[in-house]
């Protein structure tokens, strides 16, 4: 490497030239989005089912809304914004002085990292300025610090529209309902199609972070979308999968969500009791770690068999499918240890939820895999 190149490198690298650093002056942003890895509705709104021989092929795909920038625009909006690209910034200018190793991408779940990184969450800040310019700058942020911020954002009923964009469309644009939990779909009738809708929307546009944080969903709802709609959305990059047939969108149903959940057992559904784990199936328990002494990761896996533990686990285990849509939950216990079954057929990883008694069982059967007690009870 050529020494102006080297010193190139090395000016990028201390941001002499204050690119990372960089946040627009106050009075000078139109409007700002954010955009965390954390939160992925927006990236599994818009699905694609391809019909070929009678089979049905889901093809997840960025919904062409996306794109749209032009989220936050107000004065305290953008000023959060800014809060958000700051914290970014000193995160970025506190890894630079500690080490290029420790400024690579850890992914924001439960996982255990290795010890000597940091949880961070990925986040892309977009400024429309007003000057007519457009700027862009990715951050690194603790999760923890993140979340606090992300929860001023998520409470925010305009941000909310932008990740479920559902909430702003017409009844016409939706032309069916269907409800999915875990490979078992129910069609909600025609005539019922409505009130779920107005229930779910409901309770949809009303939950709070601290809500959200407390579960994780128990299924979708697959809301089917009208030819004359998806004739007025930008398919030209989306559209790249010849004979495609249904449109649709897929939201998180919740536990809570007590009205739609009434309504869609009306329509003959039962959300939140469809998942069964299948008699006579071996649960496994896999617990893995790191080793600090060794710099390795090791794991152990074995079969419960003690009648208490397959009793908490029956109870209380449920699949992970749906976690994707919100990682800042401090629901499922997922940090060393999972649970899954394999019938032959299909292998379904399952979760806890974070409670005293999941949590005491976990931490048990914990111990005894990372302590060399393989039988598990």
């Amino acid at each position: 490497m050529t020494l102006p190149s080297v010193l190139l490198a090395l000016a990028l690298w201390f941001d002499v030239f204050g690119y990372d650093a960089w946040i627009p002056k106050e009075g000078s942003v139109a409007s700002a989005s954010v955009v965390t890895n954390a939160e992925n509705e927006c990236n599994a709104l818009y699905t694609i089912t391809k019909y070929d021989e009678d089979v049905a092929y889901d093809y997840y795909q960025e919904a062409p809304w996306c794109k749209d920038n032009a989220v936050l625009k107000n004065a305290e909006q953008i000023a959060l914004a800014r809060e958000i690209a700051s914290a970014g910034a000193s995160r970025a200018a506190a890894l630079k002085q500690e080490s290029a190793q420790i400024r690579s991408y850890t992914a924001p779940t439960r996982m255990e990292p290795s010890s000597k990184e940091e949880v961070l969450t990925s986040v892309y800040v977009t400024w429309n300025l007003a000057n007519g310019r457009k700027a862009s700058r990715q951050y690194y942020i603790p999760t923890g610090e993140m979340k606090g911020l992300y929860q001023k954002l998520f409470d925010d009923p305009s941000y909310k529209e932008y990740l479920f964009p559902a909430l702003t469309l017409e009844r016409a644009d939706i032309t069916a309902a269907e409800y999915e939990e875990w490979g078992n779909k129910t069609m909600v009738p025609d005539d019922q199609k409505d009130a779920v809708l107005d229930a779910y929307f409901e309770e949809l546009a009303g939950q709070t972070f601290a809500e959200r944080g407390d579960e994780f969903p128990v299924g979708v709802l697959r809301l089917h979308l009208s030819e004359e709609f998806t004739k007025t959305l930008d398919l030209s990059e989306v559209y790249s999968i010849e004979g495609t047939g249904d449109i649709y969108l897929r939201y998180p149903v919740y536990r809570s969500f007590e009205k739609t959940a009434e309504l869609l057992r009306a329509a003959g559904a039962d959300p939140g009791n469809e998942f069964a784990i299948p008699e006579g199936v071996a649960l496994n328990a896999q617990y893995d770690g790191y080793d600090e002494k060794t710099d390795s990761y090791f794991g152990y896996t074995d079969v419960l068999t003690d009648p208490e533990d397959l009793l908490v686990a029956r109870e209380n285990l449920r699949p992970m499918e749906y976690t994707y849509y919100n990682t800042f939950s401090k629901g499922y216990i997922s940090e060393n240890l999972t649970f899954y079954y394999d019938n032959g057929k299909v292998q379904k990883y399952l979760g806890l939820p974070d409670t005293p008694e999941c949590r005491a069982f976990a931490d048990r059967i914990s111990e005894q895999l990372r302590d060399g007690d393989r039988s598990v009870g």
